[in-house]
């Protein structure tokens, strides 16, 4: 697995991608419409392109939250790879997890968001933009096996929605954060209940 991930990441460097570096990040930065990180909590994960290796980025790792979220989105063949500091970086869904929910391992309770369930028609549906095997279900088993109370939730598709042709369409942002919306709201009881 490790060898796949980086050959992908030679493949991404080596992309004439449609949208480069820096007009991606312009885009990343009127979607997020963030210029300091939200949370010293809060983490963004990438892949380096050359050696393959998964990063987790934090507000520590001082780099802007627009080039930690623009390389976590960077995907082959259609935008970036992104430096963070001296690496080139592709986006962090490269592989087989689409939570990287196993860095939480050992906390007291983890809310875990997923666009997709793990299963098989995840692929089906077009929620990932790779097509390793998801380790989501091993993830949120090896949360629980170390003692981590485990909500999980799965985003999925709007209501009438069977499939999407890619989870990178740009027609998508709008709607979908309506529905993220949406989404948040109905849930937001029994989050709040689960952290109580």
């Amino acid at each position: 697995m490790p060898e796949t991930i980086q050959a992908v990441g030679h493949a991404a460097m080596a992309a004439h991608n449609p949208s480069d570096a820096d007009k991606y990040k312009q885009t990343v930065s009127k979607i997020i419409g963030l210029t300091d990180w939200p949370s010293k909590s809060f983490y963004a994960t990438a892949n380096d392109c050359y050696t393959g290796q998964r990063l987790i980025i934090s507000e520590a790792s001082h780099v802007t939250i627009v080039d930690a979220c623009s390389a976590s989105s960077s995907l082959p063949g259609g935008s970036g790879p992104t430096f963070i500091k001296n690496r080139l970086c592709m986006d962090g869904g490269i592989c087989q997890t689409s939570t990287h929910s196993d860095v939480v391992a050992g906390v007291k309770r983890a809310l875990v968001l997923s666009l997709a369930d793990g299963g098989p028609n995840e692929l089906k549906q077009n929620l990932r933009t790779s097509g390793f095997p998801d380790s989501l279900l091993q993830e949120l088993k090896y949360l629980k096996d170390q003692g981590t109370q485990v909500m999980h939730v799965v985003a999925g598709l709007p209501p009438g929605m069977t499939k999407i042709d890619s989870v990178m369409d740009a027609n998508l942002i709008t709607p979908f954060m309506q529905y993220g919306f949406d989404r948040g709201n109905a849930e937001a009881a029994k989050v709040q209940a689960f952290f109580g």
